[in-house]
């Protein structure tokens, strides 16, 4: 990073020096936006197919996502109702 930008390198080590700070690997941070555009759009009951073809998916990858995301959220515990 230094032989980029020193600048850059320097507020990095000012600001996380010295501690442990992981750095997710770029497909990964890609594909978790990716998802979150996925999950959006599908709110809206925008199709399948058309998710898909604007994301270069198939649908059924689509829909995989979308069904895995709502196991997820079913599978929290529900909060306790306030009386």
């Amino acid at each position: 990073m230094a032989k980029v930008d020193i600048v850059l390198a320097l507020k990095l080590a000012k600001q996380f020096g010295g501690s442990k700070v992981y750095i997710g690997k770029f497909y990964t941070i890609k594909r978790s936006v990716r998802n979150r555009i996925i999950l959006r759009r599908a709110s809206t009951c925008e199709g399948h197919n058309r998710i898909a073809n604007d994301l270069g998916l198939t649908g059924n990858w689509v829909r995989r996502i979308i069904v895995a995301d709502l196991k997820a959220f079913f599978a929290r515990p529900l909060r306790e109702i306030p009386e």
